[in-house]
């Protein structure tokens, strides 16, 4: 009997995880570490496309001076790097949910989110059981969370792109205009319709 309603708790929490919405109030601030300057780095808040501004107020150049250097390096390093060895926790054998949050034009949007997120260098870090928004546009948005007892950091906001990447092979995920995809590390990425103005 014990073991019955173990697995029922399990299946019914399982369930409360996979059904509900990310509501702004419940988000949590992500922190970004990034690099301002060549080896002058800093810990910012919001969205990437919050954390881009705020590069750009504190180094009008970054777009130009930085982000070109950051990306060969990371290039480098990845063109080292088995791509199927990589330890974000995301294979073809991932579990990817359709349909959980509200509504968005996936099709239209998906690349841009991989996009920016491949492209700000750092390692975020989210508290134990939190879910931010790390991406916002066009009424897209993407959120990160923790499903760990304890605080996780990744290796890079690349993990993140690199599990919306196999969404791309998803069409019913398309369709639906949301989904979830679960690491094997504990974490999870979603995607769907929000209200880019409100957090």
């Amino acid at each position: 009997m014990q073991f019955f309603t173990k697995i029922l708790a399990l299946c019914l929490l399982v369930v409360g995880v996979l059904a509900s919405a990310v509501a702004p109030a419940d988000e949590v601030p992500i922190a970004w570490e990034v690099e301002v300057r060549r080896g002058e780095k800093a810990t910012l808040y919001g969205t990437v496309q919050e954390v881009h501004a705020q590069l750009l107020e504190r180094n009008p150049n970054w777009d130009t001076e930085v982000a070109p250097a950051l990306q060969a390096r990371d290039a480098a390093t990845t063109s080292r790097v088995d791509r199927r060895n990589r330890d974000d926790g995301f294979s073809s054998r991932s579990l990817i949910v359709c349909g959980k949050d509200p509504w968005s034009n996936l099709a239209a949007w998906l690349d841009n989110h991989i996009y920016y997120l491949s492209r700000i260098n750092g390692k975020p870090s989210n508290r134990a059981g939190g879910c931010g928004r790390v991406s916002c546009q066009h009424s897209c948005a993407v959120w990160w969370c923790n499903d760990n007892t304890e605080e996780l950091t990744l290796g890079s906001w690349s993990w993140l792109s690199n599990g919306l990447s196999l969404l791309k092979d998803s069409p019913i995920c398309m369709r639906e205009g949301s989904a979830m995809v679960y690491s094997e590390l504990g974490y999870r990425v979603r995607i769907g319709g929000a209200d880019c103005g409100k957090k």
